[in-house]
């Protein structure tokens, strides 16, 4: 999928990595794509997925951000193997203010790749201090900056989470064939057809990981 879409994006960005980010803060990309990783149980490797997905996806002329919305206990910059002292409250704080220079400063880069990562609080108290508007609001931001914006969830529908279902281009919805996730699976169909963001729903199954 990741291919396939890549495919279809015009070159944005000059080829050179240090091009392509002076590029990144000056030229916005219009309409950048969100896809966001869910599955309403836990342990069925949205994580990992999304981190994969982001990867397969980030190129020099392709943009992507990762995000993390998992707030309080999200892995993604673990799994990357990166760090960085910054976090999502550094941008959702101020985001009436942000603009391209103070969201790079944010992001932590995946060096091998280029990838951006926008990691979640350093403490599971702090999710308090991310608000479903204020991440609605960065992640449209983001749009402008990145061809892609790959969103990780928690599997319990928070504020944010919902915002993020809400304003996906794609949904990656994840099951295993067991009988507990089959069934959360489909009550979040049900949800999700009364909110009517059915037909943007793609399904993942676990074997293909």
């Amino acid at each position: 999928m990741a291919a396939t879409e890549r495919a279809r994006s015009l070159p944005a960005y000059p080829s050179s990595s240090q091009d392509a980010n002076t590029s990144r803060l000056n030229i916005p990309v219009q309409n950048g794509k969100i896809i966001t990783v869910y599955s309403p149980k836990g342990g069925t490797g949205c994580s990992m997925i999304a981190a994969n997905l982001a990867l397969a996806l980030q190129t020099p002329s392709t943009p992507t951000a990762l995000v993390d919305c998992n707030l309080q206990f999200g892995d993604v910059a673990v799994l990357l193997n990166e760090q960085g002292k910054n976090n999502m409250i550094d941008l959702t704080s101020r985001v009436e203010e942000i603009d391209p220079e103070i969201v790079q400063e944010v992001m932590v880069e995946h060096i091998q790749t280029g990838l951006d990562i926008l990691a979640c609080p350093p403490r599971p108290e702090l999710a308090d201090h991310v608000s479903g508007e204020q991440f609605g609001k960065l992640i449209q931001f983001l749009t402008d900056m990145y061809t892609y914006v790959v969103i990780d969830t928690a599997s319990y529908l928070t504020d944010a989470v919902q915002i993020a279902l809400e304003n996906s281009d794609s949904i990656i919805l994840v099951t295993t064939q067991e009988i507990p996730s089959i069934k959360s699976c489909n009550l979040f169909l049900s949800l999700a057809e009364q909110s009517g963001i059915r037909n943007r729903i793609h399904f993942c199954h676990e074997s293909i990981r």
